[in-house]
């Protein structure tokens, strides 16, 4: 398969200029491995990373949280003593 490839490089070479040809060489000892992924470490991270994304994902909710005015009593940093009661329809 590879001298294939050399044979239609030289070919398409045969018809270039010398500054543009391209040459093709196949490799002396080409090496053939089967990739294994690294299980242990890939789960390790994606722990590590879930966890973290999930503190800051916690964190900015509670943040949001926080600024959200529910009740009177949300402006006061202390106890509310008092409220301006709303007047009534019959006044």
């Amino acid at each position: 398969m590879g001298l294939k490839l050399v044979d239609v490089r030289n070919r398409q070479n045969d018809e270039l200029p010398v500054d543009e040809q391209i040459i093709a060489t196949p490799h002396d000892f080409p090496r053939y491995t089967l990739y294994r992924p690294r299980t242990t470490a890939n789960l390790l991270l994606g722990a590590v990373g879930g966890s973290v994304l999930g503190v800051v994902i916690i964190f900015v909710l509670e943040r949001r949280r926080l600024r959200i005015v529910k009740s009177p009593g949300d402006f006061a940093l202390g106890r509310l003593l008092a409220t301006i009661p709303l007047p009534s329809a019959k006044e």
